[in-house]
């Protein structure tokens, strides 16, 4: 009796192992960030210098944190940051985005 429920015991871990490996490929979400850099006049204080990851930080955060949940879900999120000034900023993030990439245009200053 006890060699027959390890048995079937063993049985139900070989076939579980297989079902578990099949998992489907996650979908890709992707996501293009642009920043426009105006360069104005210099801040009055060392102080105020922006960091030169302005914006990008928290496209990096939001990326990742939407990445822990959506492994769950079978989502995986991927995000392109182009930093372009004033004057190529219709050239620069016109590449980085590619197929697939929806870019937002926001009505920023």
């Amino acid at each position: 009796m006890f060699k027959g429920i390890i048995g079937i015991l063993a049985g139900a871990c070989a076939l579980a192992q297989p079902v578990h490996a099949q998992a489907p490929e996650p979908v890709v979400i992707r996501a293009a960030v642009l920043r426009v850099d105006d360069p104005g006049l210099p801040p009055i204080s060392r102080l105020e210098l922006p960091p030169e990851d302005l914006g990008f930080a928290g496209a990096d955060l939001a990326t990742d944190d939407n990445d822990t949940t959506g492994r769950f879900m079978g989502q995986d999120f991927q995000t392109v940051t182009v930093s372009a000034t004033t004057g190529n900023r219709r050239r620069q993030h016109a590449p980085a985005a590619g197929p697939g990439h929806p870019l937002h245009r926001g009505h920023g200053r």
